[in-house]
């Protein structure tokens, strides 16, 4: 159980980590498509979280949005917990 929370964590926080990346590349560049807020925070809900912070710093993106800090603190947390509960069942 804890192998398969664990490929789902890697593929989501790859993906979000991506998906933060061209954003932050489209936020600079004029006339770029940019990824939607909902999609951003849905994939750090499902399993990004660590992705989503990662590319906050990395990048210096969304940094300064307390509505983005939060829910990826909170994700992370809960995360974090749910692969506790994995360990222990």
């Amino acid at each position: 159980m804890i192998a398969a929370y664990l490929v789902v964590l890697l593929i989501m926080n790859i993906l979000t980590l991506v998906l933060y990346s061209y954003d932050k590349v489209a936020a600079a560049t004029p006339g770029r498509v940019r990824i939607p807020v909902y999609v951003l925070l849905m994939s750090t809900a499902l399993g990004g979280a660590i992705g989503a912070f990662a590319s906050m710093f990395l990048y210096r993106h969304k940094t300064q949005k307390l509505y983005f800090r939060i829910p990826i603190i909170f994700c992370l947390i809960v995360q974090i917990i749910i692969g506790l509960l994995c360990v222990i069942i």
